[in-house]
């Protein structure tokens, strides 16, 4: 389980840029910038929370880095595409999936949501042929399930 833990760590602190490839030693520090120290505090942040054993730490610190990175990043200082807010109706039923997850703690009701409101912005913009009917059963079921 720690392997795990490990490795998805990595990933992430790759993926922020916190590490870089380097062909001496494998891995190297990816240099200091704004997104790298919104990285660190979202890390100390959440850390702190969760050793604390505050009651919804690690969400709230998800929330407090998210609200900050998209705070910076509409000032003009952070990389665009670090952290935006939705310009296209189609990217509302995802942005819909991942705000209601955390905050239903329910990975389900989040999927239901994001699959409903799809659905019923595709029904709505006049587009409800390009929708597979299987989509329409998983509808179905998903209100059946709300009930």
């Amino acid at each position: 389980m720690a392997v795990c833990g490990i490795f998805l760590s990595f990933i992430g602190f790759k993926s922020v840029g916190f590490i870089v490839p380097n062909e001496t030693t494998l891995v190297g520090f990816g240099g200091l910038n704004l997104t790298i120290i919104l990285f660190l505090f979202g890390l100390i942040f959440t850390s702190i929370l969760v050793i604390k054993n505050v009651q919804g730490g690690l969400v709230i610190g998800i929330m407090a880095t998210s609200i900050l990175s998209l705070i910076v990043s509409h000032t003009g200082y952070l990389a665009e595409g670090v952290a935006a807010i939705p310009k296209e109706l189609f990217s509302f039923p995802a942005f819909l999936t991942v705000i209601l997850i955390p905050l239903t703690y329910s990975i389900t009701q989040g999927v239901i949501w994001g699959v409903l409101s799809y659905t019923l912005i595709k029904v709505l913009l006049g587009k409800a042929k390009d929708i597979h009917w299987m989509l329409y059963i998983i509808n179905l079921f998903s209100i059946l399930s709300l009930i």
